[in-house]
C-alpha cells in the first residue's frame, strides 16, 4: 500500500527530473546565443577591416596583426567546436521504460508498494546519468563563454593595432 512519503518522493524525483531537463535545455539556448553572437561579431568585424582597409597596402599586413588574426580566427574555431559538442544529439534517460513490455514488467505486475519504490529508484538513476549529461554540457558552455569574452576583446584590441 502506497503511503504518503512515497508520493512525496515521488513528486519531488519528477520535479527534479524536470529541472534538469529545462537545465539541459537552457544550456543548448546558451551555446546557440553564443554561437550566433559570435559568428555575427566575426562577421561584422570582418566587414569593418575589409571596408576600412581597403586591399591597397602593398607592403601587406604588420606581424603582429596577422597574429592577431589568426588567433581570432583560432578562437572563434574552438567556440564552435564547443557550441557544437553542447548541442549535438544526446540520450537523456527516462524513468519509466517506453515500451510495454518493460512497463508490464517492471511495474504493472509488480505490487503497488514495491512499484512505487522501483520507480523512485529508477527516478533516481535517470536523474544522476542526466545530471552528468548536464554538467558535461555546462563545462562546454563554460569554456565557450570564456572564448567569446575573449574574442570580444581580441577583437577590440587588433582594431587598434597597425595594419
Amino acid at each position: 500500500m502506497k503511503s504518503n512519503l512515497q508520493i512525496l518522493a515521488l513528486e519531488e524525483m519528477r520535479r527534479t527530473f524536470d529541472q534538469y531537463a529545462s537545465a539541459s535545455d537552457a544550456l543548448d539556448s546558451k551555446a546557440k546565443s553564443l554561437l550566433s553572437s559570435s559568428s555575427l561579431i566575426i562577421g561584422l568585424f570582418s566587414l569593418l577591416q575589409l571596408s576600412l582597409n581597403p586591399l591597397q597596402n602593398e607592403k601587406g599586413y604588420s606581424c603582429i596583426y596577422q597574429i592577431g588574426v589568426v588567433a581570432i580566427m583560432v578562437g572563434y574555431i574552438v567556440l564552435v567546436a564547443l557550441c557544437t559538442k553542447t548541442l549535438r544529439p544526446r540520450e537523456y534517460k527516462n524513468a519509466i521504460a517506453t515500451n510495454w513490455n518493460d512497463l508490464n514488467t517492471y511495474f504493472l505486475q509488480k505490487e503497488e508498494d514495491e512499484a512505487y519504490r522501483i520507480l523512485i529508484g529508477t527516478y533516481l538513476t535517470s536523474i544522476e546519468a542526466n545530471k552528468n549529461t548536464n554538467l558535461e554540457k555546462a563545462k562546454y558552455v563554460n569554456k565557450a563563454t570564456w572564448i567569446f569574452v575573449a574574442l570580444v576583446v581580441g577583437l577590440f584590441f587588433i582594431s587598434f593595432l597597425p595594419h
